[in-house]
């Protein structure tokens, strides 16, 4: 009996190892990457990252010599379905997705591969990638970015703005804000623009003082631009120093490409329309060539009471001078104006008022005419002169200096309390039965009440004191820069050194642009010019301190100059 059962038992282990050979031995069965019907042929697959083997969600998958194409799905799978007399003599899929390299494969090759299609990402892995500050190659470094190029750009910005095609590269979020003509903003890596630096052609254009972008003053930049570069995270940026958030590279294509005239029209749904000129020259026989580009945009705004109007000017001359030294001069820049919209719409403003998401609180009526509260007006012009010097084989030196001279500001009120708020039912900006400002009841206002003040000096001046205004907020400047840098190299050793100098002086000051139908305002934050005076309310006198009467184009609540010199540098020494 004993004999009988290790018998049985040795029987079943036996089995139990031969089952386990033959399961090894015969493959798990595939599913078809081709699934054929009567009418219809499906084609499946998934695209993955070829280092971290995740899926790639939104991925362009298309069969090659038809318009038969797809988006991944979540889980990075796809299905292309294409009739039986669409399909090619030798099928072939093409895999786009930015940020990573495109690949064509053949459908036999994807029936090996288990359905599974790799992309491998740009700028990941360990080479060396090429940063380009206007033509010139300027830094060799191991980044994680992503390239757009002009042709991406065009197609995924549409009639927009560049932001919104920059939204479609991985780690970056971009936002039109409160729907303003050029008041959008890019968050990268969940950083603000604040901690983002922003180059165009290797020039620093992050504001001086707050480190912010305005996009609007680089609207005409989507005509001429070659490639944008969006670098994630920290990194050794040569030009600009290294930012928390990332870098972003504009570089506008060079005077010196091919001979080309464009023309580009725009229109949407979203009252917006665009009109581009761009030519190229191309390199002439004796080493010049130009670039000449301009534009124009006007709208209504997608939001009520944003209108905007802006025109773009761009132009480039490129002269070689011999094999070794190469002079660019570049000017650009976009004057424009559009009006603004800052509130906020609360869930009781859609629930309980019925206003909807294009609800604009910062506008109204005046005489008849459309009034708003906030507009941005502001023109920025770039002019910058590069010098590209190829010293010998192995040393490169790259220098640029530019200047800008930034003119505008924007609008808005000043009242004689504090901060405003348009959902209240006040005097300070009273607000009509549609939700839009009561500009007539703010004339009505300051107007109510005739007062007496008495002066320092025992004069008396009777009239009407503005309850509130409107104003201008001006915020010019000159800003003054040379970059530089040279680029060694010795055979296994590289060394990168520069210098970034920069100068600018701000010009911040405030001046009345409306009375609102009252005789003058009185400014209180002029400590030098103003005086103690007294107001007279109901047979009893009130004193006020520092005060000043101002009336239209006079300067109140601040005005200063601001002074900023700025020295930097970087070097580094690279062995491979």
């Amino acid at each position: 009996m004993r004999r009988l059962t290790f018998l049985i038992t040795g029987l079943a282990i036996l089995y139990a190892q031969e089952e386990r050979i033959i399961r090894g031995i015969i493959p798990a069965e595939r599913l078809p990457v081709v699934q054929r019907s009567e009418n219809l042929i499906q084609i499946k697959g998934r695209v993955v990252d070829k280092e971290s083997k995740e899926p790639l969600v939104g991925a362009a998958v298309r069969l090659q010599g038809t318009q038969k194409g797809v988006l991944t799905q979540l889980d990075g799978s796809f299905t292309l379905v294409v009739f039986p007399n669409e399909m090619p003599k030798n099928p072939q899929l093409t895999i786009t997705y930015i940020g990573y390299e495109e690949r064509n494969i053949p459908l036999e090759e994807l029936e090996k591969s288990d359905r599974e299609i790799q992309l491998a990402p740009l700028g990941v892995s360990l080479r060396e990638v090429l940063i380009l500050a206007s033509t010139a190659n300027t830094l060799l470094t191991p980044l994680n970015f992503t390239r757009m190029e002009s042709k991406q750009i065009m197609e995924l910005r549409g009639s927009q703005e560049i932001t919104e095609a920059m939204r479609f590269s991985p780690s970056v979020y971009a936002s039109r804000e409160g729907g303003g003509w050029g008041d959008s903003r890019i968050n990268l890596r969940g950083f603000e623009q604040e901690n983002i630096a922003v180059q165009i052609n290797g020039i620093p254009v992050n504001d001086m003082e707050n480190s912010r972008i305005y996009w609007s003053n680089w609207l005409g930049l989507s005509d001429v631009l070659e490639e944008v570069q969006v670098q994630k995270g920290l990194g050794n940026a040569r030009i600009v120093l290294p930012s928390i958030g990332g870098t972003l590279n504009l570089r506008t294509i060079s005077p010196q490409s091919e001979r080309r005239f464009i023309l580009t029209s725009e229109a949407s749904n979203v009252y917006s329309s665009r009109l581009g000129l761009v030519y190229h020259s191309g390199l002439s026989a004796d080493g010049w060539a130009v670039t000449l580009s301009g534009g124009r945009a006007v709208g209504p705004g997608y939001v009520p009471g944003t209108d905007f109007s802006a025109w773009t000017y761009y132009a480039a001359i490129s002269k070689n001078i011999g094999d070794r030294h190469r002079l660019l001069l570049q000017g650009f820049g976009a004057p424009q104006w559009h009006y603004q919209r800052f509130t906020y719409l609360t869930q009781r403003d859609i629930d309980t008022l019925y206003r909807g998401p294009f609800h604009n609180y910062d506008y109204g009526y005046l005489d008849g005419q459309r009034y708003g509260n906030f507009r941005n007006f502001y023109h920025k012009p770039l002019v910058s002169l590069s010098h590209f010097w190829t010293i010998s084989e192995k040393v490169n030196l790259l220098s640029s200096v530019y200047v800008s001279f930034g003119r505008g500001g924007g609008s808005g009120i000043l009242s004689v309390r504090r901060e405003w708020d348009p959902r209240q039912s006040t005097y300070r900006l009273p607000v009509r039965f549609d939700g839009l400002i009561n500009w007539e009841q703010v004339r009505t206002d300051n107007r109510a009440r005739r007062d007496t003040f008495i002066l320092a000096s025992g004069d008396t001046l009777i009239g009407f004191a503005a309850n509130l205004v409107h104003r201008n907020s001006i915020n010019s400047h000159n800003w003054y820069g040379l970059v530089s840098a040279i680029n060694l190299n010795l055979g296994p050793v590289e060394i990168n050194a520069g210098v970034d100098l920069r100068y600018y002086v701000a010009y911040h000051y405030r001046e009345i642009t409306n009375l609102f139908g009252a005789d003058f305002w009185i400014d209180t934050f002029d400590v030098r010019r103003g005086e103690n005076i007294q107001v007279v309310i109901r047979d009893t006198a009130r004193l006020i301190r520092n005060a000043r009467f101002t009336r239209v184009g006079d300067r109140v609540n601040y005005d200063y100059d601001s002074f900023i010199s700025w020295l930097g540098g970087f070097s580094e020494i690279k062995y491979n």
